[in-house]
């Protein structure tokens, strides 16, 4: 996980508005999800989709200032060796990032992308990894390594 951008005016005593949808936002975090399969051969998640098992995947919560403004999108599109999808969702007062592995191929990446805002009233900080937490989730067969911002993240969660 990395920070593509941070946008905050304020910081530079300039007052700007923005505009998210229907949401007046005073800064704006682009984060940035990369997963590559360095695995010895292809990934194929048969039952990705089902929300029985959703608590299962790989997640991100971010930090509880931290909100998603709008679903995560692939700036690649989906492809055939790489289809990896987020899901947000808010959950116990934190926004929450789910990684859906539907198909991966050997050596493949997918890259997503993540609009947010800090909630609080004074300037935003760049996003650190001690604000993180981090669940690598239950994948037969499946070792995930964090890297970037994730490598050191506050909590490894077992849940």
């Amino acid at each position: 996980m990395a920070q593509l951008a941070h946008i905050d005016p304020s910081t530079v005593g300039v007052q700007v508005e923005m505009r998210v949808g229907t949401r007046d936002v005073t800064n704006l975090l682009l984060l940035e999800v990369v997963v590559t399969n360095r695995g010895p051969g292809d990934m194929i998640v048969e039952d990705a989709s089902d929300a029985s098992k959703h608590q299962l995947r790989p997640r991100i919560e971010l930090p509880v200032d931290v909100r998603a403004l709008a679903d995560p999108w692939n700036p690649d599109g989906s492809r055939p060796a790489a289809d990896v999808r987020l899901a947000r969702r808010w959950q116990d007062n934190r926004q929450v990032i789910f990684v859906h592995i539907h198909r991966l191929a050997k050596g493949a990446t997918s890259r997503a992308r993540i609009l947010c805002t800090y909630q609080a009233d004074a300037s935003s900080p760049s996003l650190e990894s001690s604000a993180l937490s981090f669940f690598p989730g239950f994948m037969p067969e499946v070792d995930i390594q964090p890297a970037g911002l994730l490598r050191r993240p506050a909590k490894i969660l077992d849940r």
